[in-house]
């Protein structure tokens, strides 16, 4: 019982730290962005207006963001996706009360992983053989390296700002968009009342992504924020895909789907994210910054948001880490990361000994 104390304790502190800091963030956003409300005489990019922006999310990106939640609604939460789920998916163990629990997580799973599927193809297709895709991402034609390439879009806002990038470059980023905002849009009003049990922590990975979203669009650096939302894109197939394998039988696919998702989230969100995107900004920033003395730029907000990012992404590994080795020394694994052991069972301790997320 002490121990049950402890850990509901350690939750509540969790969830709280996550308030505030999103809260702060909010704060600080603001801030950071009023600056740049209205084009500077003083800054070296073209700017897009905030009236631009908000044309763009009702008229570009809200139409696809509203159909995801209807279908999300529709096949995700009631017909196809739960009858799916319920016949391919969870393993024959799973009955009553606990599998339809797992039927309703693990339907959202399967629609969010349909979604990453297509939204990576459509990512792929489109900038593979674009030049200023670095070849750090594996699948691009490009011989550049990130060091480069985002050199190039900084500063050839002619050549790379929004509209002048690809139509089917243009399309992806307006789609992954809408897929953001139905998120943040579902978050607020289904996970909320009761409220989930990472909902500050989700929300606030979903205000840093809208976010930043927002301003690679306001700042006419489009093609920075598609390679933000490739690397994630990419590797949250693996993610979603382990969040359902692990409702099989089949150990020998979750254990390699965890293999492939460690790897994946260490290479394109530590490494590629750090070196490839995070560092030749960082070096931009410092040129404007100090050697040009323009002082605090709009490369300084990026570097703060997407380090932000990278914080998140090193905390959620060391997460998938924590439960490869539960599930390593113990023979089972609990995702901390998105739900609680009573959310599958009513009997905590028989969900520890029995079953795994």
């Amino acid at each position: 019982k002490l121990a049950l104390v402890l850990s509901s304790q350690a939750t509540m502190d969790k969830n709280v730290v996550f308030k505030y800091v999103f809260f702060g963030y909010i704060l600080f956003y603001a801030v950071l962005t009023n600056q740049f409300w209205n084009p500077s005489v003083d800054s070296p990019f073209t700017k897009n207006s905030w009236q631009r922006l908000l044309e763009w999310y009702m008229w570009k990106v809200s139409p696809s963001a509203a159909l995801l939640c209807i279908i999300n609604l529709i096949c995700g939460c009631k017909y196809i996706f739960p009858m799916i789920v319920d016949k391919y998916i969870i393993a024959a163990k799973y009955v009553d009360v606990l599998r339809e629990k797992r039927i309703k997580l693990v339907s959202g799973h399967f629609f969010k992983f349909l979604c990453f599927l297509y939204i990576s193809y459509l990512g792929v297709t489109a900038t593979r053989d674009e030049a200023w895709m670095s070849k750090e991402f594996l699948f691009s034609n490009s011989p550049h390296s990130g060091c480069t390439t985002v050199h190039w879009l900084m500063w050839d806002v002619k050549q790379y700002g929004h509209e002048a990038l690809p139509l089917a470059v243009q399309q992806y980023f307006e789609f992954v968009t809408a897929y953001h905002l139905h998120v943040i849009t579902w978050h607020l009003m289904f996970a909320l009342f009761p409220m989930a049990y990472n909902w500050w922590e989700m929300l606030l990975h979903h205000g840093l992504t809208i976010s930043l979203i927002s301003f690679c669009y306001l700042t006419n650096h489009t093609a920075i924020g598609v390679l933000v939302t490739m690397l994630h894109d990419l590797t949250d197939i693996s993610a979603y895909a382990i969040k359902l394998s692990v409702n099989t039988s089949n150990i020998v696919l979750t254990q390699s789907l965890y293999a492939m998702l460690l790897l994946s989230w260490l290479y394109y969100r530590v490494y590629v994210f750090g070196a490839a995107v995070i560092y030749p900004i960082y070096v931009e920033e410092y040129e404007l910054r100090v050697t040009r003395k323009l002082g605090f730029n709009e490369l300084s907000v990026y570097c703060m948001l997407l380090s932000s990012l990278l914080v998140l992404h090193c905390f959620w590994i060391s997460l998938f880490i924590k439960m490869g080795l539960a599930y390593a020394t113990k023979g089972v694994v609990h995702d901390s990361q998105e739900t609680k052991r009573s959310e599958y069972s009513d009997d905590d301790e028989s969900d520890t000994n029995d079953h795994s997320d």
